[in-house]
């Protein structure tokens, strides 16, 4: 359904129940300069009654997270103190300007989605304490005839302290505007941490990085939870609304290798871990290395032997012959010049220009300002040689990031790249376009029926 700006009318009204929350949230966020916007469905059944509102929460130091609050959901928003929360700039959280705590909505460490067990495995956990309450059905209670608009629920708190008064709760979430913004079911389990020292104490990352991240790591060990903080992104990691072709499908007249699409398979299932799929894809690429450096040779020493100045019955001839056969057998060649290699052996010249004009990588691959440390953005103004050379020595440089041990990477001076770094958020473009590359490798190999 499409959005469309709510225009009030002064003939008809608002009735008075929602017009003092909407009156009430208006004048809240002018104080603190959040923005509100309203909007109406083409069909409403209000009458001049805006259907919705998006509130603009401040994320980060230059950023915000749209959270949409449907008009039975006024009051919960009233409720929360909206005006006072913020989100992380890393993780799906909410920071209390008043006192500094923090709230992150969880998931499962293996799906990256809602961990359905979580509620589980919770009550199993010694020590944890059970608490009955109640919670708001989503509609209005309009008259005596209607149903009560609450419901009994059980929840589960599993809640740690420190020496010095830092606190660590898992429970039914508590913020409004997180569940709104994440789309989390109204009994999703979060994680709240809070320390002694307030606005003054360690600032929300240190605190979800930290002691946060430890306690779940403790959990997981002892108690099998697995569950993780949840990440913001940026980006999506794949591109969304990527056209349809413009081909009628067709039964397959290719052949693909069993190996490499079993390779392709795994890496397009890891889409809630982007270094896992980014290994995944190269290491289909890294698959066809000897196939491809065997093609280069074989070019090599089909032009060397047409030459007129070759003689079958030169010693130095021959020798040279040997020389270029060894890469294809004792593999020689190191992994940059083999990936190199291979992308230029599976995807033509105007075949990788395309995939870098692409808006999704180029915006980001080819960009001057790099979001990833230490990887040099591709110049598509370079001669189709430099091209490769820069693409290939791109994704190994990514690649070296994630691989290398923390001693290995201080002698390459390069900066391991974790799971939990702010870059990680960026690296959607070309976790797109290895996958590219790694699809004309596949169909390159690929034989007729």
């Amino acid at each position: 359904m499409v959005d469309e700006p709510y225009n009030l009318s002064e003939d008809e009204p608002l009735p008075p129940q929602l017009l003092s929350f909407l009156d009430e949230i208006k004048k809240r966020a002018k104080e603190t300069g959040v923005e509100v916007k309203e909007f109406s469905y083409p069909d409403s059944e209000f009458v001049n009654v805006p259907d919705y509102i998006k509130v603009q929460i401040p994320r980060g130091a230059s950023d915000f997270q749209v959270v949409r609050v449907d008009a039975y959901n006024w009051d919960d928003l009233l409720n929360s103190n909206f005006e006072h929360f913020c989100f992380t700039e890393t993780y799906h959280a909410v920071v209390d300007t008043r006192d500094g705590s923090v709230e992150a909505a969880l998931v499962s460490a293996s799906t990256g989605r809602y961990p359905t067990l979580l509620n589980v495995k919770l009550k199993k956990i010694p020590g944890i304490e059970k608490r009955e309450y109640e919670v708001k059905v989503p509609w209005l209670e309009l008259s005596d005839d209607d149903p009560p608009n609450t419901r009994k629920r059980t929840a589960y708190i599993l809640r740690v302290e420190s020496q010095d008064g830092a606190v660590i709760e898992i429970s039914h979430g508590k913020s409004f505007v997180l569940t709104k913004a994440g789309g989390e079911k109204p009994r999703s389990y979060t994680l709240k941490i809070s320390h002694p020292d307030g606005v003054s104490g360690p600032r929300a990352k240190a605190l979800l990085d930290g002691p946060a991240r430890d306690f779940l790591f403790d959990l997981d060990v002892v108690h099998s939870l697995n569950v993780a903080l949840a990440h913001h992104r940026v980006q999506p990691i794949t591109p969304a609304g990527k056209e349809v072709g413009t081909h009628p499908a067709e039964y397959p007249a290719l052949k693909y290798d069993s190996q490499g699409h079993a390779l392709y398979w795994y890496a397009l299932s890891a889409q809630q871990f982007p270094l896992l799929q980014f290994l995944a894809y190269y290491q289909i690429l890294e698959f066809y290395f000897r196939s491809f450096t065997r093609e280069s040779v074989i070019r090599q020493i089909q032009t060397r032997v047409k030459s007129p100045r070759f003689s079958i019955n030169d010693a130095a001839s021959i020798g040279t012959i040997i020389d270029i056969a060894r890469p294809a057998h004792l593999g020689t060649k190191g992994e940059k010049e083999q990936l190199t290699l291979t992308i230029r052996g599976c995807t033509p010249p105007d075949r990788l220009r395309d995939i870098l004009n692409t808006p999704y990588i180029k915006g980001s691959v080819c960009a001057k300002n790099q979001k990833l440390t230490k990887i040099k953005g591709i110049d598509l103004r370079s001669s189709d040689e430099e091209l490769y050379n820069s693409v290939a020595a791109r994704i190994y440089d990514i690649r070296c990031r994630i691989v290398h041990t923390k001693e290995s990477s201080e002698q390459l001076e390069l900066e391991l790249l974790l799971p939990t770094d702010d870059e990680v958020r960026h690296l959607g473009p070309d976790i797109e376009l290895v996958r590219t590359i790694a699809q004309d490798a596949i169909v390159h190999g690929a034989q007729y029926r």
